[in-house]
């Protein structure tokens, strides 16, 4: 199925004010290329390519994200979870009422 777009210009549109949310801030420790404003990221490769060490690493490095922020939804494979040593698991340490 081969499909042709064309952008059409509307010089009527509305003109539109973005506006100022009190959450929006900038993390200033944060090092390029990493995102230093409230964003989402997702992690997608094969099997044993090492994601979860990835972010692990992102999420704990003293230059990038740690401490930033208030919540974070981590979804992690049980097995890649329990392949973690304990004394470099550092989501050990968090509230299990808290986690799921």
């Amino acid at each position: 199925m081969n499909a042709t777009f064309h952008a059409i210009h509307n010089d009527q549109a509305p003109r539109l004010k973005t506006p100022h949310f009190v959450v929006d801030h900038e993390f200033k420790h944060v090092e390029k290329p990493f995102p230093s404003v409230d964003s989402y990221m997702v992690f997608v490769g094969k099997s044993r390519s090492g994601k979860s060490s990835l972010i692990t690493s992102i999420l704990t490095s003293r230059r990038v994200y740690r401490n930033a922020f208030h919540n974070v939804i981590i979804v992690i494979p049980n097995h890649s979870f329990q392949s973690m040593s304990p004394a470099d698991n550092p989501f050990l340490a968090l509230d299990k009422e808290n986690s799921s």
